[in-house]
């Protein structure tokens, strides 16, 4: 039966219309969530080129060739530089040594007491009229003042034009030993600077068994312990502006003469202590007041000071 306008059936047309829309949306969705096939990938290997590669090591060597000539370019320059420098040094260093400019013509002593300018210029042994800029000189000037016992250190310095200045410092002499008519001078460090025929003008030092004396060497004796003491004394009393002229030796204490009838009785330790607390610059204060010359001061332990008229 043919669908007329008469017969059609909305319902049944409309279902059939439905059922159609339903399975093209399925198949529309089917294609979209349908899994896609995987890729492949296919690695070609690479092929190096055998004549690239040779062009390329020749290009690396023509450059280390290169590098290297411009090194060499380099140090050729360098090399005529530094010959350069080096002879125009040497014609500096021959002009000086030959100029009249830079001889000696006169020479400086510092520091020195003892010894007289005189002397000293004698010792060193500087040449007059040589080159002030010889180091040997200096050298030569050094060891010479060096060898005498009584010289602790030099230096030398030039002084343009012409001048060599000489700076010195002198080791001091402390005291001097009685040795039979002769004196063994010594510093503070018991070295024996010299030995004399006259008085040295320092405090002698009687009583002492000397057992070496070799100049220049720390000066030996039998009775080390209380001579030590001693010249611990002596440094002490020379910062407390105190002098003894004459110091005489026994086995346990010591005379130690301010004048010859004026004098200090003690053991070294004990007159140490007295100078360190002043006690004994007041004691003799005291006498020079009431002008007393004459006596014996006693020193004892525990800073014990006393006076007698008697020697």
């Amino acid at each position: 039966m043919r669908n007329t306008p008469e017969n059609f059936d909305i319902d049944r047309e409309f279902d059939l219309y439905e059922l159609d829309r339903e399975i093209e949306i399925d198949e529309f969705f089917e294609d979209e969530t349908a899994p896609e096939e995987p890729t492949q990938i296919y690695e070609i290997p690479a092929e190096r080129d055998e004549e690239a590669e040779a062009e390329e090591e020749a290009v690396e060597a023509a450059k280390e060739a290169k590098a290297r000539a411009i090194r060499r370019k380099k140090h050729r320059k360098l090399f005529l530089v530094y010959g350069v420098l080096a002879a125009l040094s040497a014609a500096a260093v021959a002009l000086i040594l030959a100029s009249p400019l830079f001889m000696i013509t006169s020479v400086e002593v510092e520091g020195n007491k003892y010894y007289t300018d005189e002397q000293i210029i004698n010792m060193s042994s500087v040449q007059i009229k040589g080159n002030l800029f010889l180091n040997a000189q200096k050298r030569k000037i050094r060891q010479n003042l060096k060898s005498d016992p009584y010289i602790k250190r030099v230096s030398v310095r030039r002084k343009l034009p012409g001048t060599i200045v000489i700076k010195v410092a002198e080791k001091e002499q402390i005291a001097a030993l009685k040795y039979g008519d002769k004196y063994v001078v010594i510093d503070g460090d018991n070295v024996v600077l010299r030995v004399a025929k006259l008085d040295p003008e320092v405090t002698v030092i009687e009583g002492m068994t000397i057992e070496n004396m070799e100049q220049g060497k720390e000066i030996e004796v039998e009775e080390d312990q209380l001579f030590g003491d001693t010249i611990d004394m002596l440094e002490d009393i020379r910062e407390g502006d105190l002098y003894f002229k004459r110091i005489v030796m026994s086995k346990t204490n010591i005379k130690a003469y301010i004048y010859d009838t004026l004098l200090v009785r003690g053991h070294p330790r004990d007159m140490t202590e007295a100078i360190r607390s002043g006690s004994l610059r007041k004691v003799l204060g005291k006498l020079f007041k009431q002008k007393i010359d004459h006596g014996t001061i006693i020193l004892g332990e525990n800073g014990y000071i006393s006076f007698s008229p008697i020697i």
